[in-house]
């Protein structure tokens, strides 16, 4: 009976890490270098947006964003990741308002470094989601899934960690994925939800 037990058990755990394997392996490489841009569904007060965002690394200045929110109306923006926060920052945000800014100590679209290696090494990590947030939030990792993208124009599927935490008493999620060199954000709900829908490369 015991020897039953073990055998169905260790089938079901090659099973899924085949089933792990089979998402990962469909997983198109997408880096700083090739990643030209990312579009977003945004639903505020159930009002449908386009959040479109180019992407640019610049190892002098660090990660360049230049966005462009539509349906209804257009604001656009620009938005300069310097170096130093692209590798430290803890504070996650996403700026609307038209203009040029520079983030020194936060990011947006993307997982900082450090963020990033924190969840993989700690399953958590402690996020200011706000630029006058006193406290950070702190973001569980659960369980991981996949996200079915287009990229270039074709459905992949991208391995995907979702994590989740409380901000005055209501849950906040964050989903990226799991890739070391593009951590984007695919999925966001903070009193409004972002969705990654296209990614387009060079």
């Amino acid at each position: 009976m015991f020897k039953l037990t073990l055998f169905v058990g260790l089938a079901m755990l090659a099973a899924s890490m085949n089933v792990q394997n089979d998402i990962q392996n469909t997983e198109v490489k997408v880096d700083l270098k090739n990643a030209k841009v990312v579009v977003y569904e945004m639903n505020y007060m159930n009002t449908i947006y386009t959040y479109e965002v180019g992407i640019k690394r610049d190892d002098s200045l660090g990660v360049i964003l230049d966005w462009k929110l539509k349906n209804p109306g257009e604001k656009v923006g620009r938005i300069t990741i310097t170096n130093d926060a692209f590798q430290n920052a803890t504070q996650l945000q996403t700026n609307f308002l038209s203009g040029d800014k520079v983030y020194d100590k936060a990011v947006t679209v993307l997982l900082s470094n450090r963020l990033f290696n924190d969840f993989n090494t700690k399953s958590a990590a402690s996020i200011f989601t706000g630029a006058g947030d006193a406290t950070p939030v702190k973001f569980v990792k659960g369980d991981n899934s996949y996200t079915l993208c287009k990229v270039n124009g074709v459905s992949e599927k991208m391995f995907t960690c979702n994590a989740t935490g409380f901000k005055n008493g209501k849950e906040v999620k964050i989903s990226y994925w799991d890739n070391a060199d593009f951590p984007v954000i695919l999925h966001s709900e903070q009193g409004y939800s972002l969705k990654l829908v296209e990614i387009r490369t060079e």
